[in-house]
Formats: C-alpha cells, sequence, structure tokens
C-alpha cells in the first residue's frame, strides 16, 4: 500500500514538474468541447426542417389554438371563430417541433402548405399574393360548425398533418 501511494506521489511530482498538466487538460477539453458543438448544431438544424411535432396559428398577437402531439388549446377554450361573409385578420402560422419550439420550413427546399375543410361551404381559406407562404386569411361563408386540417408537403407527399380544429362560423 506503501509503494502504491509513493509511486503515485512520484507520477504527480514528475506531470507537475514538467508542465504537461495544463497541455494534457487542454486536450482533454478539447476532444470533448469539439465533437458535442458540431453534432448540436447538425441535429437542431435538421430537427427543425424535417421534424413538425404541432403547430400554432396566431392572430392579432394572440394564439388562437395551438397542437403539441395530439393535445390542443383553443383561446378561450373555444373554438375559432369566424364571422358570417367576413374576412379575418391574417393568421400567421408556425409549426413547432418536439421542444415546443417554433420554425418555418424553407419554401425553396420544396416545403408547402395546403388544407382539407371538412365542410367547404361553410369556411374557406384564402391566401393573398402578400401574405407569403405561412400566412392566410379564414373566410366564413355560412354559419355553422366545421373542421379545419392543415398539411405541411415536402415536393410530393404529406409531411405533416394537423388534427382537425373545430371552426364555428357566426
Amino acid at each position: 500500500m506503501y509503494c502504491e501511494v509513493k509511486s503515485n506521489y512520484v507520477t504527480m511530482k514528475y506531470i507537475l514538474n514538467h508542465n504537461r498538466v495544463l497541455p494534457l487538460l487542454l486536450s482533454g477539453l478539447l476532444l470533448i468541447a469539439v465533437p458535442a458543438c458540431d453534432n448540436t448544431v447538425g441535429s437542431d438544424a435538421h430537427e427543425h426542417d424535417s421534424d413538425p411535432f404541432g403547430m400554432v396559428l396566431i392572430m392579432n398577437g394572440e394564439e388562437i389554438v395551438k397542437q403539441e402531439g395530439h393535445d390542443v388549446i383553443y383561446l378561450n377554450d373555444s373554438p375559432i371563430e369566424v364571422k358570417e361573409n367576413e374576412e379575418t385578420e391574417i393568421i400567421h402560422l408556425q409549426w413547432l417541433n418536439e421542444y415546443g419550439e417554433a420554425f418555418l420550413p424553407a419554401t425553396e427546399d420544396g416545403y408547402t402548405l395546403s388544407w382539407a375543410i371538412e365542410d367547404e361551404e361553410l369556411l374557406d381559406v384564402v391566401q393573398h399574393d402578400t401574405d407569403g407562404p405561412w400566412n392566410f386569411h379564414l373566410l366564413g361563408k355560412s354559419a355553422g360548425m366545421t373542421t379545419l386540417s392543415f398539411l405541411l408537403w415536402h415536393n410530393d407527399h404529406e409531411h405533416f398533418t394537423s388534427v382537425p380544429f373545430e371552426v364555428q362560423i357566426k
């Protein structure tokens, strides 16, 4: 036991006396830090562009509905409200990753937005040229209740489909 302790003491004394501790520590830190940084950036960029987990609709600065996974939260716990024969203010759609962070896929990479309306006699989605690819208005055509789903397309296939959101036209 005494020899082992003495041996460790001699080894530490040798390392400290020959100024090898600092270079060894720095080398070890670089080996750990450099791959971790490269890996984190790559995975974040990929997740944001390819794996929506939910979405949020924002009108006048308020989240009118939010989907995270299969959970849906409506503003004031009531369906989206649209007035009959009127177009809503502009609605901004943002996709959410699994961490709840909002992102917008790059349209130049082939991402587009589409929607499905349960009863098109009651509701329409309107996109003006100036609205941009992730913004739109809802137009109430006739009083009643319907549902509206949003689809994120990537080139020729659906990449994500929202749950059907309830929309009441008054």
